[in-house]
């Protein structure tokens, strides 16, 4: 089992980030006549916690880890799978939305992943603070 790099990583996000954040382009472009941006804003964090959960629920990874062809496995046994997924989705949906949530709460998320690479076990995992609380780690598919 090989994990996935930082920078496989990165990019599958912002994959990820683009199909979320077209979809609220797409609804300014066709509705520019709607516009309360907290209100989209909270849709569009709920909807990216339903976009996280659905495809690690169904399929183990997002578009954008399809894409690079990496997967989400668990890093121990756990009972309620759904409930990791859920916090998974919660956890990078803050970080994606950081208007929704507090900017602070991401701002947090990021510096704790940051601080989470001094120990070594992680950072050979490469273990990001969303794969923490969910006892998760991102590989690579075998081919």
């Amino acid at each position: 089992m090989k994990y996935a790099s930082y920078t496989k990583r990165i990019l599958s996000s912002l994959i990820d980030l683009a199909i979320l954040y077209s979809a609220l382009v797409v609804i300014y472009y066709f509705y520019p006549d709607h516009y309360n941006f907290g209100l989209d804003i909270t849709v569009f964090f709920l909807c990216s916690i339903s976009y996280h959960f659905m495809f690690y629920k169904n399929q183990g990874h997002t578009v954008g880890e399809k894409t690079l062809k990496l997967k989400v496995v668990f890093t121990s046994k756990v009972k309620n799978k759904n409930l990791y997924y859920l916090i998974k989705a919660f956890v990078i949906s803050t970080v994606y939305f950081p208007f929704f949530s507090m900017r602070s709460g991401a701002a947090a998320f990021i510096v704790g992943t940051i601080i989470l690479q001094f120990y070594p076990k992680i950072r050979e995992k490469k273990i990001l603070i969303w794969d923490l609380f969910s006892k998760t780690a991102v590989v690579e598919e075998e081919k």
